[in-house]
Formats: structure tokens, C-alpha cells, sequence
């Protein structure tokens, strides 16, 4: 049985976009139950489906009336979390994300701890790509996101100008977390997150 008062409550917590599945609402009824309740809501319209088994509110544009895709970073986390994988933004998905890329991305890629893998959502392709840098996954994702930009620039590539725009993305303590989670890393971008940090305004 399910109790679809309280998983209507609990959908509803939801913001647009954000992917879930029906174990993340096991204390509104058993699994099959709420599997069932989350189809049923997905051929009605109320939710969309994503994947096998993940859903999302629908966001509606109001200038144009069109569903607005899911949050592709959201979807990466909520899989990564399901298949127990560890995953960082791709290079070039870092420089979007700061603003250090104008680039639209025709591809969503991360790199994960797991197996190759690709998605289609909503005619967007999120692709898993399998590392074995550990350096990546051992460390906070704001650290992992800010080395995976400077990697994404290269050494010889980083002006003032993206100094300015990646100093405005992180707080003092991020900078200070990242600098002593790249020790281990390249001898230029320790190099370079102290910069930032010794150029850090308060």
C-alpha cells in the first residue's frame, strides 16, 4: 500500500528538475507500490521520466511555453549516488559552470570512479567517463571542480581576467580546503590556488 497523500507531500518538496526515484520515498509505502504510484504520475503528466525509474517535476518556460530540461548536474549526482560512483565535472564542463566558457555543451560529461556510461535525457547526452585519478575523487567537489577548470585552461592558458572570475566562484575557506587538497596535484595549480587565495578579497 502507499500512502498518496503523503507521497503527493513529499514529491512536492521537489523543486522543478530535481531527479527522483521510489526508494527515495520508501516511508510513504512499499517499493512496487510507489513504483506504480510514480508511473502512473509520469503517463498523467504530472511528473516527467527521465530514465528507467528516475522522474522530475516538469518546469514549463514562460516565454515559450517548452519543458525545461532536467538539471543534467543534478541527474549526474542522483546516478552517481545510485550506482555508488564518485564523479567530478569533465574539463570542459568545469569551465562552463564558472563561467569561463560561453561554450554550450553537447555533451554533459563527468568523470566517475564506475564504467563508461551514456544517457540520453531529453535529447541531451550525459556521458560517465571512467578514471582512475583518485587525486579527484579524494577531495571536496569544490576542490575537484576548481582543479578540473585550471586543468581545462591549462598552465600557460590562465589569465587575470579568469583569476578574477574563478576567485569570485569560491569563498576564502574553499580556497584554503582546495590548496591543501592539491598538494599532491600538479606543482602549477597548487601554485595558482595560492595565488588565488593570497589574492582573496574578504
Amino acid at each position: 500500500m502507499t500512502n498518496t497523500s503523503k507521497l503527493n507531500e513529499a514529491i512536492d518538496i521537489y523543486g522543478a528538475g530535481i531527479p527522483f526515484g521510489a526508494k527515495d520515498f520508501l516511508d510513504c509505502g512499499n517499493y512496487d507500490a510507489i513504483r506504480k504510484q510514480l508511473i502512473r504520475k509520469s503517463l498523467q503528466g504530472e511528473i516527467i521520466r527521465i530514465l528507467n525509474g528516475v522522474y522530475c517535476k516538469p518546469e514549463y518556460s514562460k516565454l515559450t511555453g517548452e519543458l525545461i530540461p532536467a538539471d543534467m548536474e543534478k541527474v549526474a549526482e542522483y546516478l552517481a549516488r545510485r550506482y555508488g560512483w564518485q564523479v567530478v565535472p569533465s574539463t570542459q564542463l568545469a569551465l562552463n559552470y564558472l563561467g569561463l566558457s560561453s561554450q554550450v555543451p553537447v555533451k554533459f560529461e563527468f568523470l566517475s570512479s564506475g564504467p563508461y556510461r551514456d544517457f540520453n535525457i531529453q535529447n541531451k547526452l550525459l556521458s560517465f567517463k571512467h578514471t582512475a585519478n583518485k587525486n579527484l575523487f579524494n577531495i571536496t567537489p569544490e576542490s575537484a571542480l576548481l582543479i578540473q577548470a585550471l586543468n581545462g585552461l591549462g598552465k600557460n592558458g590562465i589569465n587575470e581576467d579568469d583569476l578574477r572570475k574563478i576567485s569570485r566562484c569560491f569563498s576564502r575557506k574553499q580556497l584554503e580546503t582546495a590548496l591543501k587538497e592539491s598538494s599532491n596535484n600538479k606543482v602549477w595549480i597548487y601554485q595558482t590556488i595560492k595565488k588565488l587565495l593570497e589574492e582573496k578579497d574578504d
